[in-house]
């Protein structure tokens, strides 16, 4: 697909649910913005210290994740995807509106699929055929954002680093739960190893980070999720990406001014 220089952003911020990024509209209602319409979706994007945002809700699930994040690649081609939203705890020590910067994510649903696939005649399927190399097990943050987020500090908010655990299954995929806790993923959700994957596969820069509205139970459940604190941590996850996003903003800002330095 063609991209016309007018749909190029700098970033996309991105999650599942309006509660998710209500706090960016709020954040950047003072800065200039325009509305785009494509086929039937609506998009925003925001002028925030001359670098171009947009603000996109995904819906729920690793399905809507990986084709939205596709369509905004292929459309926008932003140079940052950022992930804001939550996650249930799973890390012993956790506490609810805690924020997690995903270091790596992984899907728990095809993990045990890849591992029976080996000495089979199915073997190949564990080789991507477009990437020519195997699954990772691990899909990766982008090193510079993750970099950026290192020796961050907001009054209030407890933030952690780690991996991640996606799944379909709501809170958490119970027959599976035993053989995905060896990998110590910090919490879980429904979306962001969807992202990372494809953010791997179209050699994408991303970072997740997801504040945590519910503790899981040792075995997966949650006889608490009732009292899941969904604004809170959406709040709290926010306010990290959102000086994640000004720190990456001012980098660039100071590249570009280097660059032309040199260029003059």
């Amino acid at each position: 697909m063609d991209i016309h220089p007018l749909t190029q952003v700098d970033y996309a911020i991105i999650s599942a649910m309006p509660e998710e990024l209500a706090f960016f509209l709020e954040a950047f209602s003072s800065f200039p913005s325009k509305t785009m319409t494509i086929e039937a979706f609506e998009f925003k994007i925001v002028s925030y210290y001359d670098a171009r945002i947009l603000i996109v809700h995904t819906g729920i699930g690793t399905a809507f994740a990986a084709s939205v994040f596709t369509f905004l690649h292929c459309y926008f081609h932003p140079r940052y995807f950022l992930i804001a939203g939550t996650a249930g705890g799973i890390k012993q020590g956790l506490q609810l509106n805690d924020v997690v910067i995903v270091t790596e994510a992984f899907e728990a649903e095809i993990q045990h699929t890849l591992e029976l696939a080996k000495e089979t005649p199915f073997a190949n399927c564990v080789f991507h055929p477009i990437k020519n190399q195997n699954f990772p097990i691990f899909y990766p943050a982008d090193a510079e954002l993750l970099e950026l987020s290192q020796e961050l500090k907001i009054e209030n908010i407890t933030i952690h680093r780690g991996p991640l655990v996606s799944s379909n299954a709501f809170p958490a995929p119970l027959s599976l739960f035993a053989k995905i806790k060896p990998l110590n993923p910090y919490c879980i959700d429904m979306e962001t190893s969807a992202f990372y994957q494809t953010a791997w596969l179209v050699n994408a820069r991303v970072l997740a980070v997801r504040g945590i509205s519910n503790i899981l139970n040792d075995d997966g459940t949650d006889d608490q999720l009732q009292t899941s604190d969904v604004k809170g941590s959406s709040l709290a996850a926010a306010q990290v990406l959102l000086a994640i996003l000004t720190k990456s903003v001012a980098l660039d800002k100071n590249k570009e001014a280097k660059a032309q330095r040199v260029n003059h």
